[in-house]
């Protein structure tokens, strides 16, 4: 009799033996359901990811500089326009005007310096809207001219002055910022 007490087993030992395969299972469980978790969580931050591009591109200003030249008889009407084609606010943070790559940031300085090319009777300042910190605000769809002059010798300017160049940097809500001189758009972050 003891041979046969000797290969059974008690129930304590079974009871133990079944534990431990429940352990077994409920670790590897444990290990499965983890990496579930993390799946989901990497799912969820790529969904989140795409919501804020989403968000920034539901506020995405662009703004369009336009340049017009006016030729009537022997003058000439110099405008720069810039308007908010895109579909979020755009916050303007500087307008530079340049002159054959001279900058005129102040009326005073284009003044002074269209006086003594020209002459002050060849021409008329009628907007100027150029500053290195303007903080202003465009709304999408607003446009504004930030620059207009009024040439009444065309030749004269064309062989003192030549051209102006013009850019204007702006942001977005979130921070992007661009900068636009009429005929190229420049992502200004460093994207």
């Amino acid at each position: 009799m003891s041979d046969q007490n000797k290969n059974r087993f008690s129930k304590s030992d079974i009871a133990s033996a079944l534990a431990l395969v429940m352990s077994i299972a409920a670790l590897g469980i444990g290990i499965i359901e983890a990496k579930i978790m993390a799946d989901q969580q990497e799912i969820m931050a790529d969904q989140q990811r795409v919501m804020v591009e989403q968000q920034k591109g539901s506020v995405w200003p662009y703004v369009a500089l336009e340049n017009s030249l006016d030729y009537q008889a022997d003058s000439l009407v110099i405008s720069w326009i810039a308007e908010n084609k895109g579909v979020g606010p755009a916050i303007v943070n500087s307008i530079d005007l340049k002159i054959n790559e001279q900058p005129y940031n102040t009326f005073n300085a284009l003044l002074a310096h269209m006086d003594s090319v020209m002459g002050n009777d060849k021409y008329t300042l009628t907007k100027f809207g150029v500053s290195k910190k303007t903080e202003s605000v465009y709304a999408p769809g607003e446009k504004k001219t930030i620059f207009q002059m009024t040439v009444y010798d065309r030749n004269l300017f064309f062989e003192q002055i030549g051209y102006f160049n013009l850019t204007l940097k702006y942001c977005s809500i979130y921070g992007d910022c661009w900068g636009q001189n009429g005929s190229s758009l420049e992502n200004e972050t460093g994207e």
